[in-house]
């Protein structure tokens, strides 16, 4: 057991160092988290962009065949 042959400061000196480290990951896995979310927030907005575009194509290419058809 390590932690058993030091001293309560370099003990301590090694949590606070262990603490910090974690601080600064859980800092770094939110920023990226919030950087995804964004990203999925925009692939959203696209995916109804296109999917607009479609119902829109879809109207015309409905509109041509009943024209075609009376025609």
């Amino acid at each position: 057991m390590n932690h058993l042959l030091k001293s309560q400061p370099e003990r301590i000196t090694h949590l606070v160092i262990v603490y910090q480290q974690l601080i600064r990951r859980t800092e770094r896995a939110m920023l990226v988290m919030n950087q995804l979310e964004q990203r999925q927030k925009e692939l959203r907005e696209q995916l109804e962009a296109v999917k607009r575009q479609c119902d829109e194509l879809q109207v015309k290419i409905d509109a041509e065949k009943a024209r075609q058809k009376i025609g």
